[in-house]
C-alpha cells in the first residue's frame, strides 16, 4: 500500500508539475504570440515605409527625367535661336554693306556734279555761248559806235 501511495503521490506530483509546466507553457506562448503580433505590426510600418521611399525614389527620377528632358529642349531652342540671330546679323551686315555702297555710289555723283556746278560759269557750254554771244553784240555795238563817231 505504501507502494501505491508512493506511485499516487508520483503521479500527482507528475500531473501537478504537469499542469503548472502546460500553465507556464500557455503563458509563453501567449507572450509570444503578443510578441509575434508586435513584431508583425512593425514589420507591416516598416514595410510601407519602405514602400514609400520606393514611390518618392520613383517620382524624384521623373522629375529629374522630365527636367532633363526640359533642359535638353531649351538649349535645342537656345541652339536655333541663336542660329537665327546669327542669319539675322548676317542680313543686317550684308544690308548695310549694300547700304554703304549705295551712299559710296551717291557721294560719288555729288562730288561730280559738284565739281561740274564748281567750274567757273566761262568754262560750261552755256557761259561760253553766253560770253561769244557777248563778244559779238559788244564787238557790233562798238562797231557801231565807232562807224557813228
Amino acid at each position: 500500500m505504501k507502494l501505491i501511495k508512493s506511485m499516487v503521490w508520483c503521479l500527482l506530483l507528475v500531473a501537478l508539475v504537469g499542469a503548472q509546466a502546460r500553465d507556464e507553457l500557455k503563458r509563453a506562448l501567449a507572450e509570444c504570440e503578443a510578441d509575434l503580433q508586435v513584431s508583425l505590426q512593425k514589420i507591416e510600418t516598416l514595410t510601407r515605409a519602405l514602400e514609400t521611399t520606393d514611390e518618392l525614389i520613383q517620382k524624384k527620377e521623373q522629375a529629374l527625367d522630365s527636367l532633363l528632358a526640359n533642359l535638353q529642349r531649351q538649349i535645342e531652342t537656345q541652339t536655333l535661336i541663336r542660329a537665327k540671330l546669327q542669319l539675322n546679323a548676317d542680313t543686317l551686315q550684308l544690308m548695310v554693306s549694300d547700304y554703304q555702297q549705295k551712299l559710296d555710289e551717291v557721294a560719288d555723283l555729288y562730288r561730280k556734279e559738284l565739281k561740274k556746278s564748281s567750274r567757273p560759269w566761262i568754262f560750261t557750254r552755256q557761259g561760253l555761248q553766253g560770253f561769244t554771244t557777248g563778244i559779238l553784240i559788244g564787238g557790233a555795238l562798238g562797231l557801231i559806235y565807232g562807224l557813228l563817231l
